[in-house]
This record gives C-alpha cells, sequence and structure tokens, in this order.
C-alpha cells in the first residue's frame, strides 16, 4: 500500500539523516581534535539542522499521505503551503545560524546539505537494492 510505504521510506530518510549528521560531527571533531571548544557551535549547527530536517521528512510525509487519501483543489493549497512552511522553517533556522553567536553558519550549511545528500543516498540505495532483487529472480 502506498501510504504504508511514503511511512517507511519517511522512516527510512530520516535514519540516514541522523546517521549523516552524526558522520559530519564526527570528522568535523577529528578535524578540529586539537582546538575542541572552537568545534561545538559547528556541532551545534548540524544538531540545529538535525531536528528541522526530521521535522521536513515528516512534513512531506504528511503531504503525501493528504494527497493520497484526498484530491482536490484544498489539497493542492495544502501541498503548497507545506512546501512555503518548509523553506519558512529552513531559512528561520538559517537565520537563527546566523544571528547566534554559539551556533556556526557553517554548521548550520553542512546541516542544511545533509537532507539533500540523504535523499540522493536513500534513492540510489534503493534502486541498488531493487537490482539486486530483479537479479536474483
Amino acid at each position: 500500500m502506498i501510504l504504508s510505504n511514503s511511512a517507511k521510506e519517511a522512516k527510512k530518510m530520516a535514519n540516514v539523516i541522523v546517521i549523516l549528521s552524526f558522520a559530519v560531527i564526527i570528522a568535523g571533531t577529528a578535524y578540529n581534535l586539537y582546538r575542541s571548544l572552537p568545534f561545538l557551535p559547528f556541532a551545534l549547527g548540524v544538531l540545529l539542522f538535525l531536528g528541522v530536517n526530521i521535522l521536513k521528512v515528516f512534513m512531506i510525509e504528511q503531504s503525501i499521505k493528504k494527497i493520497v487519501d484526498t484530491n482536490d483543489k484544498k489539497t493542492y493549497n495544502y501541498f503548497r503551503l507545506q512546501y512555503l512552511l518548509r523553506f519558512v522553517i529552513t531559512g528561520a533556522a538559517l537565520a537563527a545560524a546566523a544571528l547566534l553567536d554559539f551556533i556556526s553558519l557553517w554548521g548550520a550549511l553542512a546541516g542544511v546539505l545533509i537532507f539533500q545528500i540523504s535523499a540522493y543516498t536513500l534513492k540510489s540505495f534503493t534502486k541498488d537494492l531493487e537490482e539486486q532483487q530483479d537479479s536474483t529472480i
């Protein structure tokens, strides 16, 4: 069923986002090992967008469920509103990272990119698994 698949995909993408976020934090820690305290703002920026990205994934899942359940003009407007709301949330988090001294803008930028990287990673791994299953049949 489409709904159960979208929920599974949302959970998979959330897991990929968490894994990539912690990988970026670990890589940043290894890079800044000799400067432990200046790394904290970078980690806070990544963690800020970890929460934002997971929120956006579940907002997308809700939009997909609504589109599948009903198909009328209100649904289209709901989808457009959700799309704009996701941009506003991202913009607000970027503005917070730019204005607050204890959050690094570079960490926030890494967090923004994690969403796109996780979507690409999830799609490529899913495609590889489907090809492997097709070749075994």
